[in-house]
């Protein structure tokens, strides 16, 4: 038998929180809902972008062809990897980077979207064709 009033509350776990970024000399920082927003979906085009370079997924088009429902993305083409090319690729490594200066291990730009962003190029532009397992190219 469990004793459910043990477990913390809402309002406990944010003194918690608080009185620990207190110690740790860090600033409470609520942000706001475009913050949030951007935090979502720029993380979610980060980690494609992984997808994407490690040959997951041979387009940017098949990611958001899964993500797209998943996320309530219009039915139209657009996904979350061609909003960021609709945005700029450099906007969001822009974001990743600032983002990494207070948490690097969760914000780590990926590699392919820092190569897009120096070729000037999208998301787009890659193509992995599909390889069986077993298979060499």
């Amino acid at each position: 038998h469990r004793d459910l009033h043990s477990f913390p509350t809402r309002r406990s776990s944010d003194l918690l929180a608080a009185e620990e970024r207190r110690v740790q000399g860090r600033p409470t920082i609520v942000p706001s809902g475009e913050e949030i927003l951007s935090r979502a979906m720029w993380s979610m085009v980060n980690e494609g972008a992984d997808i994407l370079d490690e040959g997951i997924a041979e387009r940017a088009a098949d990611i958001d062809a899964i993500w797209r429902p998943g996320f309530g993305f219009p039915e139209a083409k657009v996904g979350p990897m061609h909003y960021a090319d609709s945005v700029g690729l450099a906007h969001v490594l822009d974001f990743v980077r600032r983002r990494a200066q207070d948490d690097p291990a969760f914000w780590r730009p990926s590699p392919l979207l820092e190569r897009l962003v120096a070729e000037g190029r999208s998301f787009s532009d890659v193509h992995h064709p599909y390889v069986p397992a077993g298979v060499s190219a």
